[in-house]
């Protein structure tokens, strides 16, 4: 996400208010923020904390409706991604209404 915004690792520390050592550690994995630091870096880079966790959190997805996987798939998602996605899903919504609306009741149906 710090690449994605186009921050150097001394600017998203000082963004942060971390250490340049302590950034460098939790991009290589090597030490995880605390709560109230995952929160400052969640609000200054503009990114759900889901997005930093990832593949880690896949189990915590089985279960949920597909409707819930969806959204928290999507928040660990960079930016640019998401409006494609918001785009494509624009798009079908508005081929979807252009469309007619066929119903079919269980009378329609011949057994």
């Amino acid at each position: 996400m710090r690449e994605f915004r186009k921050l150097t690792i001394e600017q998203a520390a000082e963004l942060c208010g971390c250490s340049e050592s302590a950034w460098k550690k939790y991009e290589r994995g090597e030490r995880l923020p605390s709560v109230p630091m995952l929160k400052s870096i969640c609000l200054n880079l503009k990114a759900y904390p889901e997005y930093f966790f990832g593949p880690e959190l896949d189990g915590l997805l089985e279960g949920l409706p597909e409707r819930e996987q969806l959204i928290l798939k999507l928040k660990r998602l960079p930016p640019d991604d998401i409006a494609v996605i918001k785009a494509m899903a624009d798009k079908q919504l508005e081929l979807s209404k252009n469309k007619p609306q066929i119903t079919i009741s269980p009378l329609d149906i011949a057994i």
